[in-house]
Order: C-alpha cells, then sequence, then structure tokens
C-alpha cells in the first residue's frame, strides 16, 4: 500500500489490507513453486485445489474489505469525517458495512456490494432483497 493511502487509515485498518496482502503473497508463491498439475487424477487435481484454496483465504472478504478501505477514502476526501475503522465490521455480517459520523455529527451510512449487478443497469430480483435487508439492520 502507497504511503499516500495510509495517511487516514487506522492501524487497524492497515493491519487489515496486509492479511490480504500476505494472503495474495502466500498464494502466489504457492503457484511458484506448485505449477500446475498437467493431467492429474482427480486426486491429485483435488489435492491441488484444497491447497491453493488454503493458501487464498476466502479472496471475497478480502475484495470486500479493501472495498471498504477505498470507501473510506473516497469519504474523507468529500466530507470531514470522524476517524473511524473501515475494517470493524466482520465481512459478511449483516448490517450497514458503512455506519459513521462527521465531524459536525451527521450520520453517513453506506452499504458496500462487490458483486456486479445480474442486469447491466439493475439489481436482480435477490440482491436487490440482499440490499434492502442490510438497510433494515
Amino acid at each position: 500500500m502507497k504511503p499516500q493511502d495510509q495517511g487516514k487509515l487506522t492501524l487497524h485498518d492497515q493491519g487489515e489490507v496486509r492479511k490480504v496482502l500476505d494472503r495474495i503473497t502466500a498464494l502466489a508463491q504457492f503457484l511458484e513453486e506448485n505449477p500446475v498439475p498437467v493431467d492429474p487424477s482427480p486426486e491429485d487435481l483435488y489435492r491441488y485445489l484444497a491447497k491453493m484454496k488454503q493458501k487464498r483465504g476466502h479472496t471475497a472478504n478480502g475484495e470486500s474489505l479493501v472495498a471498504c478501505v477505498l470507501a473510506k477514502k473516497y469519504l474523507d476526501a468529500r466530507l470531514p469525517m470522524k476517524q473511524y475503522n473501515a475494517t470493524k465490521k466482520l465481512q459478511g455480517a449483516k448490517g450497514l458495512d458503512i455506519n459513521e459520523f462527521t465531524v459536525a455529527s451527521e450520520r453517513v451510512v453506506g452499504e458496500i456490494k462487490t458483486t456486479l449487478p445480474c442486469f447491466a443497469t439493475d439489481l436482480g430480483a435477490n440482491q436487490r432483497k440482499e440490499f434492502e435487508n442490510d438497510f433494515k439492520s
């Protein structure tokens, strides 16, 4: 992470981003040291995929965590936000991803979605339902 991106991130946020980077590094090292098997048996392919999965962790959670950091960067550039941990909420947990305040105590809420909408300009029915449920929390 570039030094200018660390400025407003708390130590907690920086540590969580570091964990994501460490998982990516571990996966890259695994792939470098273990070439993709050529014509493997199903058992060998399963073992390879299981080891790869172990190294990569839950990448969707990492993607969501980094999106929360990007949202914090966006808000900090546009609003006088009180300092907060962008990564304090567990990824995948119900509820708003952003529920914070400006220095003037104005509430700022946000829900971050990293999945692509089902349709070009609209959410699918289940995506819309989940989005609405998140805002009910």
